[in-house]
């Protein structure tokens, strides 16, 4: 997990579309923190802070120390709205979270490495898994679970449960026996016969004609 970072933010008193337009033409960002079964509360920040905290991290599972009027929280992202066209963020769903409580999460499933049956053998790699829920501490939230492919071979599988984590601090909560990767067979096309002639012409080979055996007992006309 990465650090955590410091963001500056208040309470928000308005609320309504015309209100919340009117915090984002100055460059103002809404948000709702939630914690536990409370009605969430309404925060504003700015824009600019929080897209630098966002860019600093590779997933989305986003830590940070917010002081809110001057009391300091550990918060989670747990949502982000963006605007459909632009892709603006319009709207933050945080959540705070406490340092020795246990929270689930979805992180990122990446590949690293070239699997053998791919660079040797022509093979397909195939990544059905692309993330797994976990629970742990919010100090051991990974950015990513990294698997290494290099030597994975024809018709082999790696699993969830294959996956390299810290069990002591992590439970991975997605069905252990789901495929992450897989290397298949390479994929052979069949070639039709208008494929072939297409081929032959490209190449300045005349197609083969074939006609029909003139019947030798015929009797001219």
């Amino acid at each position: 997990m990465s650090e955590a970072s410091i963001v500056q933010a208040e309470k928000r008193e308005g609320s309504g579309t015309a209100h919340v337009r009117r915090l984002r033409r100055q460059g103002v960002l809404p948000a709702v923190v939630y914690s536990g079964g409370a009605p969430g509360t309404l925060i504003q920040l700015r824009e600019h802070d929080f897209e630098r905290e966002i860019r600093r991290h590779a997933s989305e599972n986003v830590m940070m120390d917010v002081s809110i009027d001057g009391t300091p929280k550990k918060i989670l992202v747990k949502e982000v709205q963006h605007h459909p066209v632009s892709g603006r963020i319009l709207h933050v769903d945080f959540q705070e979270v406490s340092l020795t409580d246990t929270l689930h999460v979805v992180v990122p499933v990446e590949l690293t490495g070239e699997a053998i049956g791919v660079t040797q053998f022509g093979g397909v790699l195939e990544q059905v898994v692309r993330e797994v829920e976990i629970s742990c501490l919010p100090s051991d939230i990974p950015n990513a679970i990294q698997v290494d492919v290099t030597d994975l071979g024809i018709g082999q599988t790696l699993n969830v449960k294959d996956l390299p984590i810290d069990a002591q601090k992590i439970e991975v909560l997605t069905d252990p026996t789901f495929a992450v990767v897989h290397v298949s067979e390479p994929r052979v096309v069949e070639e039709t016969d208008e494929e072939a002639e297409e081929a032959a012409v490209a190449s300045g080979q005349e197609p083969e004609v074939i006609t029909e055996k003139k019947d030798e007992d015929a009797s001219d006309e």
